[in-house]
């Protein structure tokens, strides 16, 4: 606690601080807080994991458990290296965590910030993905394993290959239907200014100047992962691919060893409550780029398999794309498994915001195959510079409670008092977490559905 670290290096992990939290009959207990730790280096002759933090946990049986708390540290300048050939990655300018990292039999939680007591991570460079924070959830199919990255601010950090503020990544294989809950949460952060590098042309890069989230879910089924990002925000990010604030990888297999061994599997990304604003996709070379706000991509193979990206309840507004969408683009890849039979994809987008955005509103990569799902409820997609939704999209206003109004955000992105977003939301929802008075109905937008609503105007006369 309250060391100041600077400037060491590392020719593998974590150049300021490495910590092996593993435990085998013996709790592993471990917690860092409010050091600075600027301008270590690690890597070079390896890619490395972590510039100035690494944390790796482990547990040898079921019944071990190991815990590792991170808050009200800062991390600057910090760097993760890679040789400089090759496709092997560095993870984590600032912050790299990954749980599982030997047996992964047990429980394994990690923290990154809380509320109060956040990081702040500014200025590191990661050369493959994390610029700022790369948190890593890779359970053995028994184990129950946690990470929580919340109320840190995420700030000028680049990755060079994606996620210049967070990677996030989760790997769920072979869980039966008792196994415990595999959880990866990021909630409450503020993602600003950070960069996702790279050229389409490399099959390598993954975009998200904020966030680049990826999940792999393999034989297992979608209520085995909880994979949730919400109440961010994501401003002023660019990436030089796709997805200048955020890109999302969900990826379902139903037969990951091709063997015909197959069981339903689902891979669900929940983003919601998040404002996504002023991000870019853009790059100064011919590869135009897209996918200005939210870039999601889901990849299903085999027939069991689905893969999903949820939206609700955000605020997508002034972000700028090269060619295409500059709002939420979505992109499906449906594969065939080792039977010949491929998988679905779907996406929904509902009590969200779209305006001001480049390019189209909502639109897509490249056409989405006929049997992709597309869903869109209670959504306002208003003055979109080529247009609200992509031609084959279709235009849903008027259906399913959704509209195309000037939703009238002030300069934070807030609905007004009397504004046209207010108490516009889905009727089912019940508004009983947003302020009274809420005229009994949640509102648009990304405070949609919280304790930080705009209230309805009362009608004092009547």
């Amino acid at each position: 606690k309250a060391n100041s670290i600077f400037p060491n290096t590392s020719g593998s992990h974590g150049a300021g601080i490495y910590v092996d939290a593993s435990a085998s009959g013996i709790q592993s207990v471990v917690t860092i807080d409010g050091n600075t730790l600027n301008t270590n280096i690690a890597g070079g002759t390896i890619a490395a994991w972590g510039g100035g933090i690494a944390v790796f946990t482990n547990t040898v049986s079921a019944t071990d458990t190991s815990n590792v708390v991170l808050t009200k540290n800062t991390l600057d300048g910090n760097v993760a290296n890679s040789p400089g050939v090759g496709t092997a990655n560095a993870y984590g300018g600032g912050i790299f965590v990954a749980t599982g990292s030997a047996n992964g039999l047990g429980t394994e939680t990690v923290t990154i910030g809380s509320s109060g007591s956040g990081n702040i991570v500014r200025n590191n460079v990661a050369a493959g993905l994390g610029g700022g924070i790369s948190g890593n959830v890779r359970p053995a199919p028994g184990g129950k394993h946690t990470i929580t990255v919340s109320a840190n601010t995420v700030s000028a950090n680049t990755g060079n290959r994606g996620g210049g503020g967070l990677h996030l990544f989760v790997r769920a294989f072979d869980r039966g239907a008792g196994a415990p809950l595999v959880v990866l949460t990021a909630s409450a952060n503020a993602l600003t200014g950070n960069h996702a590098l790279g050229e389409l042309a490399d099959p390598t890069v993954a975009g998200g100047g904020g966030i680049f989230a990826e999940l792999y879910s393999e034989r297992t089924a979608a209520s085995n992962v909880q994979f949730e990002i919400d109440g961010n925000k994501i401003q002023s990010n660019t990436a030089t691919t796709h997805g200048g604030g955020v890109n999302l990888l969900a990826s379902a297999n139903d037969d990951p060893a091709s063997d015909g061994a197959t069981a339903p599997t689902g891979a669900v990304i929940s983003f919601h409550n998040n404002l996504i604003a002023k991000n870019a996709a853009r790059d100064m070379t011919a590869n135009v780029p897209s996918g200005g706000g939210v870039h999601g991509l889901a990849v299903a193979r085999g027939s069991l398999a689905l893969a999903s990206v949820a939206l609700s309840f955000l605020t997508v507004a002034q972000n700028q794309t090269e060619l295409g969408t500059g709002g939420v683009e979505w992109e499906d890849r449906l594969l065939a498994n080792s039977q010949g039979s491929n998988g679905t994809a779907s996406f929904t987008l509902s009590n969200s915001i779209v305006s001001a955005n480049d390019g189209y509103g909502v639109g897509y990569l490249t056409p989405l195959a006929p049997s992709t799902i597309v869903a869109f409820s209670y959504v306002d997609a208003f003055g979109n510079i080529s247009g609200n939704y992509e031609s084959l999209l279709g235009d849903p206003t008027g259906t399913n409670g959704n509209i195309s109004v000037d939703p009238e955000l002030d300069n934070l992105f807030l609905p007004l008092i009397c504004g046209p977003m207010v108490d516009k939301g889905d009727p089912a929802i019940p508004a009983t977490n947003e302020p009274m008075p809420n005229g009994g109905r949640v509102n648009l937008g990304h405070l949609g559905n919280t304790a930080s609503a705009t209230r309805t105007f009362p009608d004092v006369n009547g």
